[in-house]
């Protein structure tokens, strides 16, 4: 009788089965491996050709041994984003703040995906952004920009979306405006 090692994880413990293979008879293992793919992990790293999740068997019976391996090729989920201004607000003090919208988008029905995401304010001569917040809608606390307003801010990593959901990321921006950024109309 084959005997599967309850022990198996693949990793130190490699030996999935041992036992007494009678003629013309066969066993059947099933091995099952849950895996996490980083955002940043190219597509060709997903398929067989260039890469993929390889699995090797090997059977040895002390005269030889024998190997077969297969692959399985990643499909990854598809995102979609959209930015939407969806405020602008003068303020007592003459500043304005102006707020987007930033929506990612899972467009699979069956796959959770997995997404990194960066936003960069890119006013034009005149306008000047004094603050600058982001926040996962609804609940999410607002973060300040770090460093340079201007800089290009990470909003999420790795973030996880659910088959079919969406997250909303709010951006908030204080900024001020030339009266020269008034006249050339820019």
């Amino acid at each position: 009788d084959g005997i599967a090692d309850p022990l198996w994880n693949g990793d130190d413990v490699t030996a999935l089965a041992t036992g007494v293979l009678e003629p013309m008879s066969d066993y059947t293992f099933t091995v099952t491996r849950v895996v996490s793919i980083p955002a940043n992990v190219g597509d060709d790293a997903l398929d067989c050709e260039d890469g993929g999740i390889w699995n090797t068997a090997t059977i040895t019976n002390g005269a030889g041994g024998h190997e077969s391996e297969d692959c399985a090729d990643i499909d990854r989920p598809s995102v979609s984003i959209e930015k939407e201004e969806t405020g602008t607000a003068q303020n007592s003090d003459g500043s304005w703040t102006i707020t987007y919208d930033v929506t990612v988008i899972n467009l699979s029905d069956e796959w959770s995906a997995v997404y990194d995401l960066t936003d960069q304010l890119d006013f034009g001569d005149g306008i000047v952004p004094v603050a600058a917040s982001w926040r996962l809608t609804p609940a999410g606390p607002a973060t300040p920009f770090a460093g340079a307003l201007t800089s290009v801010q990470t909003l999420a990593s790795n973030a996880v979306l659910a088959p079919s959901d969406e997250h909303v990321y709010t951006v908030t921006v204080d900024a001020t405006i030339s009266p020269d950024a008034w006249k050339s109309g820019d």
